[in-house]
């Protein structure tokens, strides 16, 4: 945690999700652990503490109620977050896009599976391209991807990255692209495509961090073992 000072506004999340994370690494991602649903839920979907409490501010903002008086701050957040990825949809219809998603996908899906859509199109993964300001550090000198060694260790690339297909794959919904990734293209807009497609990008999210969070002197983990779990707890 040394990377990331108090003053840093996402420190305490870090905290939540980086001690979570050792935890789980310790006592979950055994083969034998892997393969039950309920160890996977413990790392996707039973979530306490702080992260709990942001949780709760996160689908407050997006709650139909409060929507009206925070529709123009949500909307030029969410404008200015995904103007960054260059997206082949005109940026006000990927907006729109985005909005209705969240809304079809309330009562739909578990709130923290919203919550990763929402961190997503809000460019919220803990990505080192993302986090680079915290030292400064230059992108040339950044990791690589978590995931497979190989891109850079962000949302452009994580949206591509081959064990992410293989993921989105085993859950019946194939990506080839970032606007697939974000669910705002036109076939994301079936209700069964989208939830696919969301359950698969928490999956991938939750493996994410468990690779990013999983200390270097524990037996490295077993991608494909991680998988197999996300796919029991769909």
């Amino acid at each position: 945690m040394s990377h990331h000072g108090d003053s840093h506004p996402h420190y305490r999340w870090h905290c939540q999700a980086f001690a979570l994370k050792l935890l789980l690494a310790r006592n979950s991602f055994r083969k034998d652990h892997c393969e039950s649903e309920s160890e996977f839920r413990k790392l996707v979907l039973e979530k306490t503490g702080t992260y709990r409490l942001q949780q709760s501010k996160i689908l407050k903002m997006l709650d139909n109620k409060c929507f009206p008086s925070r529709k123009a701050k949500l909307v030029q957040n969410l404008r200015t977050k995904l103007a960054r990825f260059q997206l082949k949809i005109h940026i006000g219809h990927s907006v729109f896009r985005a909005t209705r998603r969240m809304d079809a996908l309330k009562n739909q899906v578990r709130p923290s599976i919203l919550v990763v859509y929402f961190r997503t199109l809000m460019n919220g993964w803990p990505t080192s391209r993302r986090m680079r300001t915290i030292e400064n550090t230059k992108l040339h000198n950044l990791p690589p991807c978590p995931l497979c060694g190989k891109g850079e260790d962000s949302l452009e690339h994580i949206s591509r990255c081959e064990v992410s297909c293989t993921i989105f794959n085993k859950f019946g919904a194939p990506i080839n692209c970032i606007e697939h990734f974000f669910c705002l293209d036109s076939a994301a807009l079936e209700l069964r495509i989208l939830l696919r497609r969301v359950k698969a990008l928490a999956a991938t999210y939750a493996i994410y961090n468990a690779f990013t969070h999983h200390p270097s002197s524990s037996p490295p983990l077993d991608i494909n073992e991680l998988i197999r779990a996300a796919c029991l707890a769909r």
